[in-house]
């Protein structure tokens, strides 16, 4: 099997090793693996919103039934944070406890690190039903007892009253923040999510925007205690990134979308301005950004060999022998023209049609 008799361009799938393995085993010359082979971008996203969670919230801790029970905010080993609360651990927990033990309106979503945005949305939910459930842990102990009582050797060790998961407003000042950091990330889980368009060409843009995002936050006061978790969630997302300099399908879906082409790359990685000033700084690994963009929309442009048989290019060959200079033409032309009804949010294959 080769191009010529395949039209496997990419495949898309969840970045595990097995998968890696899989594309590995079907590698073909003209088709290598590390260039069309791309990540599922929601798994991406969602991983570095995990890695981020692995520093502000102890969830492992309230794993199983046992320590789902036993869970006691205030104990000093489930602070997080320099000392704080695990508000989102405690959250959890509270929605568990009220979920086994009530019929009750009173519903919070549940974190799971396999429900992408899942957090996102217990957090969102609780700053909504936050006066109810301040109300409701300050009376519960009253109305039901202790959330939990232990007992070794059937006396009674510890009991673990429901005015444990009660939160302040320093608190609730941490569940704001933890939501609005993780609102970047969930936003561009949204850009991946659609089930009507074609979502390729955010790639670049939607994780660069994530990055800066997140890198914003790294010099502001407001966001120092979770620096920490920041910096994890950024690792995460360039060991990803990095890869993509190897995957010019991403390049090819920018350039066919007529709001960015080849303009955003100019703008985000620079041209050929920026990689002369950086050659006067003595910096010589610089690339000229746009002209790398655009060798690749050429070879693409210029291959004839991927859905077309021998006969086919033969006689398209003897049709017309300037077709290089049609092509290129033509994509000049698309180049230069700058179309006032695009928007980033412009249906690629609508237009294009």
């Amino acid at each position: 099997m080769s191009r010529t008799h395949s039209k496997l361009y990419t495949l898309t799938l969840d970045n595990t090793s097995a998968n890696d393995t899989c594309c590995t085993e079907i590698e073909l010359p003209p088709w290598p693996a590390s260039e069309n082979q791309l990540p599922c971008l929601e798994h991406v996203t969602n991983l570095a919103t995990v890695d981020v969670m692995g520093h502000i919230t102890k969830i492992k801790a309230i794993d199983t039934t046992s320590a789902i029970w036993d869970y006691s905010p205030g104990d000093d080993v489930n602070r997080v944070l320099d000392g704080c609360i695990d508000v989102i651990a405690t959250i959890r927990t509270l929605a568990i406890k009220l979920e086994c033990g009530f019929q009750t309106t009173l519903k919070l979503t549940l974190h799971n690190n396999t429900r992408w945005g899942s957090a996102f949305n217990m957090l969102e939910r609780a700053l909504k039903l936050r006066s109810a459930i301040n109300l409701f842990v300050v009376h519960a102990d009253q109305l039901y007892g202790p959330i939990t009582t232990q007992q070794t050797n059937g006396h009674i060790t510890k009991k673990i009253p429901w005015t444990d998961f009660s939160l302040n407003d320093a608190d609730w000042a941490l569940v704001e923040d933890a939501k609005a950091m993780l609102a970047d990330s969930n936003c561009v889980l949204h850009y991946f999510s659609s089930e009507k368009q074609p979502t390729l060409w955010r790639a670049l843009p939607a994780l660069e925007n994530l990055q800066t995002e997140w890198e914003d936050k790294l010099f502001k006061h407001r966001w120092a205690l979770f620096h920490a978790a920041i910096r994890a969630g950024l690792a995460k997302l360039i060991k990803y990134y990095t890869k993509f300099d190897h995957k010019p399908v991403y390049i090819l879906a920018l350039f066919l979308h007529p709001y960015f082409k080849l303009h955003y790359i100019q703008i985000a990685w620079g041209g050929p301005e920026e990689q002369k000033a950086e050659f006067d700084k003595g910096n010589f690994d610089v690339k000229d950004w746009v002209d790398e963009a655009r060798k690749i929309v050429e070879n693409v442009a210029d291959d004839n060999t991927s859905f077309t048989s021998e006969f086919d290019r033969h006689r398209r060959t003897l049709i017309t022998q300037n077709h290089d200079d049609e092509w290129q033409a033509e994509l000049r032309h698309y180049l230069k023209s700058v179309p006032a009804d695009v928007d980033a949010d412009t249906d690629i294959v609508e237009w294009w049609s």
